[in-house]
């Protein structure tokens, strides 16, 4: 294969035709954004390891289904959502396994103003909220500043309007607001 010469659309229509060298290269371009995903979707580290594999096997495996000419990471990431959800069902999501290199991806993703909510938190009071978010709620963090979506992609993944998914992230966005203000009452904190 020539490294430098395809692009996306033609590595995506190789790996169709079972090219291992090109779904390798797919692999390599997405392992971040699945692994990073994952992560805040999934109960504990040998799931996390275990889900991750189980979306590459499923996207392996849904490759010849892949519409060519479409982007293809809205796809793997519906993939993605599935495959956690699934993993949901099996383990309830209790807790979220954050590394402080995962809250400054957070912090690096979207610099906006529903990211600001976030800044304000530290490691322990970020990964203290998260945990007690209902799964649905975690999704959409996830999915928003976690990989990186754009709220209209996130609208099409989960198949909801995209006035529904504003709502349900200012929803969540403000709870995170309010329970943080709530168990950190200084009046030297900055409000967001």
């Amino acid at each position: 294969m020539k490294e430098n010469l395809l692009n996306e659309e033609e590595i995506v229509r190789l790996a169709r035709r079972g090219d291992q060298e090109a779904f390798h290269r797919l692999v390599e371009e997405y392992s971040s954004l699945v692994e990073r995903t994952v992560r805040v979707l999934v109960y504990d580290r040998a799931d996390l390891e275990d889900t991750v594999q189980e979306v590459w096997l499923d996207v392996w495996r849904g490759l010849r289904g892949f519409e060519t000419g479409k982007p293809f990471r809205p796809w793997l990431l519906v993939i993605l959502a599935n495959r956690c959800r699934q993993r949901g069902r099996k383990t309830r999501l209790a807790t979220v396994a954050l590394d402080p290199e995962t809250v400054e991806e957070v912090a690096d993703v979207k610099p906006d103003v529903p990211a600001q909510v976030l800044e304000h938190f530290s490691f322990a009071d970020l990964k203290a909220e998260l945990n007690h978010l209902p799964a649905n709620q975690l999704e959409l963090i996830a999915l928003r500043f976690f990989a990186d979506l754009e709220l209209e992609e996130i609208a099409r993944l989960l198949q909801q309007p995209l006035s529904t998914v504003k709502s349900r992230l200012y929803r969540t966005l403000n709870t995170l607001r309010q329970t943080y203000h709530k168990s950190n009452p200084r009046s030297d904190r900055p409000q967001v």
